[in-house]
């Protein structure tokens, strides 16, 4: 949905994503990231019969089954991201050449200095 350039995140305090994507857009960081919601609808995709949860579902919808995933493993009160990136760099940008990439890694340290330090 999102394409190569912008991971998905997905998080179960909204303050704490739309946070992380205000500052993923500015100009300094520009290491650009978008909501995508964590919907619990979907959660019934992970049932399985043959094991206590699947890890991939159906096949549609696998960024926020994968968010749904990790979400069973983590207690409700304990803040959470997920990112779901490609970490790959297609065509190369100034300071980023092409190959693996560490896509979001700064709009995360950019959340982590703003609420840490």
């Amino acid at each position: 949905a999102l394409g190569y350039d912008i991971p998905a995140i997905f998080s179960n305090q909204e303050k704490i994503a739309r946070q992380l994507q205000k500052l993923s857009s500015e100009t300094e960081v520009d290491d650009p990231v978008w909501q995508l919601p964590l919907w619990q609808g979907y959660k019934k995709e992970l049932k399985s019969d043959i094991a206590d949860t699947s890890s991939t579902g159906s096949g549609s919808a696998g960024s926020i089954l994968a968010a749904l995933f990790l979400q069973q493993f983590v207690d409700e009160e304990v803040p959470w991201l997920h990112l779901d990136v490609y970490a790959w760099e297609q065509n190369g940008k100034p300071g980023r050449p092409k190959g693996g990439a560490d896509t979001a890694m700064r709009a995360v340290f950019s959340l982590l200095e703003k609420r840490y330090l």
